[in-house]
């Protein structure tokens, strides 16, 4: 009897370290992408589609919980609401914790308001919402608008975007809209204060650099002309100053506005205003559209030089 039941446990022992050596100790690899949340009302958008104009752009959406799972492309997804374009899920592979998707948008919307999409990824839903801007229209005259190199100007604003505080930004970027871009003057400071945008005076050296190298890729670096000129309606407004014009000249008294998110595809407008040096550059579909501008050095005005005023826009 005690062979017997020393034979038996032996085989119990043994049966269970064969069991124990065929189960796995490695972590089950996850077959799919999932996040946590997906957050398309802090989704931003690459350009401003206009209703009737063929648009190209991206939708950047972030997430948070992503378990670093590569995804496929997916299909096209018809907008609603204003009906024309469509978002398509790049592929990708999710980061592990928080990160972003990206959705190319392209079409032709065929009306100004809101075009919506509903997206899915990972096991979270949510809705994009686009906002088309109306069509543009001339109020006389023959439709017109210039070549120019948006390409540039656009990498030199974002490039001056990314020099700045999160205060400063705010101050900057503005959605498009024709109350604020009709907020302009020559006048000093101390005769109109309904400037939009980013103060001079809180440039940093930095920040001065990146202004200008946006100044000449919007004006041109021409002798006495663009960016040249504009450096001058500065130092001369410095020089009001410090013959006794008080606090209302010089330099730090200088705005700039992003009216619209710039791109080289969509409506948004770069507006630079101070004494006796206004640029407002209106860009639609990769085009000029709209220049309105003031420029004259101040120290011209004292010799009798007459004001140069140019007023091309287009409503």
């Amino acid at each position: 009897m005690k062979v017997n039941h020393f034979l038996a446990s032996t085989v119990a022992i043994v049966l269970v370290l064969l069991v124990g050596c065929n189960e796995s100790t490695d972590t089950p690899t996850p077959s799919s992408a999932t996040v946590s949340a997906l957050t398309c009302s802090s989704a931003t958008y690459s350009g401003t589609p206009a209703a009737g104009t063929a648009f190209t752009g991206t939708a950047t959406v972030p997430y948070t919980g992503g378990n670093a799972v590569a995804y496929s492309a997916g299909s096209a997804i018809s907008s609603t609401g204003v009906t024309g374009l469509t978002a398509t899920l790049a592929a990708g592979t999710l980061a592990s914790g928080a990160g972003s998707v990206t959705y190319p948008i392209t079409g032709t919307p065929s009306a100004a308001g809101t075009a919506s999409f509903a997206i899915s990824l990972g096991g979270q839903s949510c809705t994009l919402s686009l906002t088309v801007s109306a069509a543009a229209t001339s109020t006389g005259g023959t439709a017109w608008a210039f070549d120019t190199d948006i390409a540039n100007i656009v990498a030199t604003a974002d490039a001056f975007k990314a020099t700045l505080s999160s205060t400063q930004l705010t101050s900057l970027q503005d959605s498009y809209n024709k109350a604020h871009a009709q907020k302009w003057s020559n006048l000093p400071e101390g005769l109109y204060k309904g400037r939009v945008g980013l103060q001079s005076t809180t440039f940093s050296t930095a920040q001065w650099t990146a202004f200008y190298n946006l100044l000449k890729a919007a004006t041109g670096s021409g002798a006495d002309e663009g960016n040249a000129e504009y450096v001058g309606i500065l130092a001369a407004d410095d020089y009001l100053n410090s013959i006794g014009g008080g606090s209302d000249y010089g330099s730090g008294n200088y705005y700039i506005a992003f009216i619209g998110t710039p791109s080289a595809t969509g409506l948004w407008c770069l507006q630079i205003g101070g004494h006796h040096g206004t640029i407002i550059q209106t860009y639609n579909g990769g085009k000029m559209t709209g220049v309105p501008s003031v420029l004259q050095n101040p120290s011209q005005v004292l010799h009798g030089k007459p004001l140069l005023i140019n007023l091309l826009y287009r409503n």
